[in-house]
């Protein structure tokens, strides 16, 4: 009793030595965001321009400052009789401009438009992390699906050499065939080296990019949670596919990082343009004084006060302004260009993209469907050659077909959800929730 209470304690030792975790996608997204350095500096260039803007809108009140001055004479100047060798001042001044050609307030929205596009930035850095980490992922878990297939597969080749080396005993196979079943056995252990070597590099890739260092292992494909949409593309129309990328553009148009920048640049270039155009304008600017002066011949301080309205006109030269009017038009229409050509490449991409995932629904079906035949044509052909019906040569190219069915329906399963990956990522979605309702009331 006590040697088999010692064999269980070792067993849950060695078990609990050698567990290794289980890294999920959101723990990686999570740890992505919160580790990359590339975001880090994208959220101080935010925070910046944002301290930059509440800076600029402070330009528009009013301005004030104290100053004061002690001088000593020597020699002292003779007055009267008396000598006056030290003299004090100080004094309060405030400024309020009044129209500057409205350049405080459009330098003022300037750096507001700044601080927008810092933001939006800061955004799409991190839908484009998310992205990368995805891709990532995915690629880890189809070399996981894949070396699980390899597995079985060498697995089903031990047992064929098994099976052949028994029939070459007994005179009924040949030794070129049973050399056959060994060469594919030594194909099926390189194959599967060269893969597991593939997931563990994926793996290391993964763990250097979100800066983890544990063991882990990566979730298997779950499509359950995409099963209905799966469906519901498939299955669509193309009246119904058009609506839905339709929609998906529209979305695209407002929320889209890269035409967002785009949208904010062309204000900001028409405001750079209005600003250009104030140098032409005449400004004007309120201010105030009061100063306080003594010497050392007087007892108290003497007050004076003075209030100014200051107003200057540009006159010469007034060629660069006009000039640099010019420059803002043309940098205006320019940015406006860029606008354009910007929304109708993301318009492309997302059209492209919504095919795409169209297609890899479709594509998921069917390598599920043709999988599910190859096995079951696999198991017939297996029982056939253990009974002798048929050759080796026969087995192994239905096992050829049954790997090239395991490859296909992991790619398309990888394939699909990076689709919804980058389609997410073009329609500016944090959430891939809400594109997966978006799909979901296709059928309302």
């Amino acid at each position: 009793m006590k040697k088999l209470i010692f064999i269980i304690l070792i067993t849950l030792m060695l078990t609990g030595l050698s567990a290794v975790d289980v890294l999920s996608l959101d723990s990686a997204l999570q740890m992505s965001i919160a580790n990359n350095t590339e975001l880090k500096a994208a959220g101080n260039n935010m925070k910046a321009s944002e301290k930059s803007m509440q800076s600029s809108y402070l330009a528009l009140g009013p301005s004030a400052s104290l100053s004061g001055s002690k001088v000593y004479l020597d020699p002292g100047n003779e007055m009267a009789g008396e000598t006056m060798n030290e003299t004090s001042s100080y004094g309060i001044s405030a400024s309020q401009p009044i129209f500057n050609g409205g350049k405080v307030l459009l330098s003022a929205q300037i750096a507001k438009n700044t601080y927008k596009i810092q933001k939006t930035s800061y955004q799409s850095k991190i839908l484009e992390i998310t992205a990368l980490v995805e891709q990532k992922y995915f690629a880890v878990q189809g070399f996981r699906e894949q070396v699980k297939a390899l597995e079985k597969k060498l697995e089903q080749s031990t047992t064929n050499l098994d099976i052949a080396r028994a029939k070459l005993e007994a005179g009924l196979f040949s030794n070129a065939e049973f050399l056959q079943m060994r060469t594919e056995k030594l194909s099926s252990e390189l194959d599967l080296m060269n893969v597991q070597n593939a997931y563990e590099l994926g793996k290391l890739q993964l763990a250097n990019y979100l800066g983890y260092t544990d063991s882990f292992e990566v979730e298997e494909f779950d499509m359950s949670s995409y099963q209905v949409i799966i469906e519901i593309l498939k299955g669509a129309d193309l009246a119904t596919q058009k609506e839905l990328e339709n929609q998906l553009i529209e979305i695209g148009k407002e929320q889209n990082s890269a035409i967002a920048i785009s949208r904010i640049s062309i204000d900001t270039a028409e405001k750079a343009k209005t600003l250009a155009g104030g140098n032409l304008l005449p400004s004007l600017n309120l201010s105030y004084s009061y100063d306080w002066s003594n010497t050392n011949l007087d007892e108290d301080f003497e007050g004076s006060s003075s209030l100014a309205i200051v107003a200057s006109v540009p006159i010469f030269p007034v060629a660069d302004n006009a000039l640099d009017y010019q420059s803002a038009q043309y940098q205006l229409k320019s940015t406006e260009n860029n606008y354009n050509y910007t929304e109708d490449s993301i318009i492309l991409a997302i059209r492209s993209s919504c095919l795409n995932l169209f297609t890899s629904a479709r594509k998921v079906e069917s390598a599920k469907v043709s999988n599910e035949l190859a096995w079951e044509t696999w198991n017939q052909m297996r029982e056939s050659f253990e009974q002798g019906l048929i050759s080796s040569t026969d087995l192994l190219s239905t096992e050829v077909m049954v790997i090239n069915s395991d490859y296909n329906y992991i790619s398309a399963r990888q394939g699909f959800l990076e689709s919804i990956s980058s389609l997410k990522n073009l329609l500016g979605m944090e959430d891939k929730e809400q594109l997966i309702k978006l799909i979901e009331n296709m059928e309302e």
